[in-house]
């Protein structure tokens, strides 16, 4: 049993029942990171990254969030190049592939992010999925399960948690126009 695959069913365990765990973002690694190496205000101002408080040039935690995406960003480029040269050793499609990626990802981030509350059972689908590929590592070497059983039971979980969050979280029906008011 490799410590990927351990990894993975014990973080599809957690988010499975960890349900109301707060996160404390002061008492983040991250966070404590930055704040002790830049000058970091309490307080969100507006839309600015950096802010002068006291003739001090200070950034604002929305620096740190523009920060945190473009380190994700990389980390999401820097994991995909093994992905890809599984498939080609093609530069040219090594590297587009990649660029579309990262746009990619930018794009839908704001999609869902508009969409997020919709979906209210997407971290359940999510922790089944992570299980369910941990479990299929574990058990490779006794009990192989082909890619496209494995393709069908992630689709079919995003699907049924899709499905059922958009039917939970369906707005009401607007109400016909008062004809008496017109």
């Amino acid at each position: 049993m490799s410590s990927t695959s351990s990894a993975l069913v014990l973080t599809g365990l957690r988010m499975l029942f960890d349900r109301d765990a707060k996160l404390d973002f002061e008492k983040n690694f991250f966070m404590r990171f930055c704040r002790k190496m830049l000058p970091i205000t309490q307080d969100f101002h507006g839309e600015q990254f950096a802010v002068r408080i006291d003739g001090r040039l200070m950034f604002t935690p929305l620096m740190l969030v523009l920060i945190l995406v473009d380190i994700m960003d990389l980390i999401f480029a820097v994991d995909s190049i093994p992905a890809v040269f599984a498939i080609t050793t093609d530069q040219f499609i090594v590297y587009t592939s990649n660029i579309c990626a990262i746009l990619g990802l930018r794009s839908l981030y704001f999609l869902l992010a508009r969409m997020v509350d919709r979906f209210i059972y997407l971290k359940t689908g999510l922790a089944l999925i992570l299980g369910f590929v941990g479990t299929k590592m574990i058990v490779a070497d006794h009990l192989p399960i082909p890619n496209w059983i494995s393709l069908l039971v992630i689709l079919a979980v995003l699907t049924i948690t899709i499905t059922v969050s958009m039917a939970a979280t369906k707005p009401p029906p607007a109400a016909p126009p008062d004809l008496d008011q017109i």
